[in-house]
């Protein structure tokens, strides 16, 4: 059976494919953390800048992993960064954590919790149809950029309308004759850092007298900064307190996916359907995304809790104004995608959802 996936973090770990269409089950992985209740490990130096720490997966981190996937053209334009060496990036690197911390709110349970048969309906709510125009080279000019601006762009409006207006035509065949399935898989555990590693926990263990059940191991930002710079150097492992504080953190993953997709793309495809063959992945890699979307909305409100009172839509949420971070292993913040082997292996993934993990 084909799939398409998104994984998470709740401080959530989650993966991602940079080319969905080509592959049998493109993946999401991300790290997902209430930054705000963190901002004590994370900003002492940088206070008033918890917005730049929750945008922290876009923060430029030069490492080799990043470079060897480029091209050579683009080697060669590339700007040159210094960087420091490991280990040298911030010798000071946790003058910047200060402690006790506030209060963090405690998840409403630990371990993990299965979703089958996930809402399609519902997920459908959530998609950004934006990028599924990318997948048809059907961008529109300033101002008519954006869903559903381009639909008034002088040169693509028209083929985007027609596309889209067939994309909404399969999607409710799709989800009416039950033809995919969503399943997801939520997990949340205790943790604690350990300069650049984050160790969880099984349950409620003591984690001065109790060996860790897995350990991410992050990356510290390594180009180095201007002279003047206060800006501290840094890692995923600074919004998880600190074992040597005292305070119980918790980390979490989840994983989703969309089942199906590959087997129907096929059935096009023999029947010489390539329009509907690309269509049908289109959607699955955008309902995968929706899906991903609203299960770490549901952490937040419901499933850890930590933002109950939260009230934004759909754009808002695009929009990352939300409590917390959500970065992903293989980007520039934890560019190691062998992470996401831990992942499955921790909440058994590939038995709880059928989901597989690719990249072992």
């Amino acid at each position: 059976m084909g799939v398409t996936v998104r994984f998470s973090a709740s401080h959530l770990l989650t993966m991602t494919s940079s080319s969905c269409l080509h592959a049998a089950a493109p993946v999401q992985a991300y790290f997902v953390c209430p930054v705000e209740s963190r901002a004590k490990y994370c900003s002492a130096q940088v206070p008033g800048k918890v917005r730049e720490a929750q945008r922290l997966r876009t923060a430029v981190l030069c490492s080799a992993l990043n470079k060897v996937r480029l091209c050579p053209s683009r080697i060669k334009t590339r700007r040159r960064h210094h960087l420091m060496k490991i280990g040298g990036a911030g010798p000071d690197r946790d003058a910047h954590r200060t402690g006790p911390g506030p209060p963090l709110v405690k998840p409403k349970f630990l371990g993990t919790r299965v979703f089958k048969n996930y809402d399609l309906e519902k997920l459908s709510q959530y998609i950004d149809w934006k990028p599924f125009f990318d997948v048809w080279q059907l961008r529109g000019k300033y101002p008519n950029r954006g869903f559903p601006k381009i639909f008034n762009d002088k040169t693509v409006g028209e083929e985007a309308k027609k596309v889209y207006d067939d994309a909404q035509k399969l999607l409710e065949v799709l989800i009416r004759q039950k033809k995919i399935q969503a399943r997801g898989i939520v997990g949340i555990w205790p943790a604690q850092s350990v300069q650049d590693d984050i160790l969880l926990y099984s349950e409620e263990q003591d984690p001065h007298s109790s060996a860790p059940v897995a350990t991410f191991y992050g990356l510290r930002q390594q180009a180095e900064k201007d002279s003047a710079s206060t800006d501290p150097y840094y890692c995923l492992s600074d919004f998880i307190a600190p074992l040597k504080s005292g305070v119980r953190d918790y980390l979490g993953i989840f994983a989703v996916a969309i089942f199906g997709v590959e087997d129907l793309s096929k059935g096009y495809q023999n029947k010489g359907d390539d329009y509907n063959s690309i269509m049908v992945k289109a959607l699955g890699d955008r309902l995968a995304e929706a899906f991903a979307e609203e299960i770490h909305e549901r952490i937040r409100k419901d499933l850890w809790g930590y933002c109950s009172e939260e009230a934004l839509n759909v754009a808002d949420l695009r929009r990352i104004r939300y409590e917390g971070i959500r970065p992903a292993p293989g980007y520039p913040s934890q560019p190691d995608h062998t992470e996401k082997t831990v992942m499955w292996k921790l909440a058994d993934i590939e038995e709880a959802t059928g989901a597989a993990d690719f990249w072992i």
